[in-house]
């Protein structure tokens, strides 16, 4: 993967997430490992044409589920991650690895 070091800062948003007081990383290419499950998720959602709704259909929990996974409110269960995993077309370890 790709990272770009843009430095330290007092107060921050990107991506969706305040970061205070803390290093910030750009990052660009592949899913790395240094993203944060829910930023890693929407993206294979997107690169699969999954929106939340859809996905929570899909594995049989709600959309607002969904959303809490993808804003790192809360993270799935396992059984829920194998679900991911499956209707994402993904590997499942990867997906309990990152979960």
């Amino acid at each position: 993967p790709i990272t770009r070091h843009i430095g330290h800062t007092d107060s921050i948003v990107m991506m969706g997430i305040m970061s205070s007081d803390s290093d910030i990383l750009l990052y660009h290419g592949d899913m790395s490992d240094e993203l944060l499950f829910g930023e890693w998720l929407e993206d294979v959602m997107l690169r699969m044409g999954f929106t939340q709704t859809a996905l929570a259909a899909e594995i049989g929990v709600s959309q607002s589920t969904i959303s809490n996974w993808i804003n790192n409110v809360k993270r799935p269960q396992r059984r829920n991650a194998k679900d991911i995993a499956r209707a994402l077309v993904l590997d499942a370890g990867e997906v309990l690895e990152r979960a």
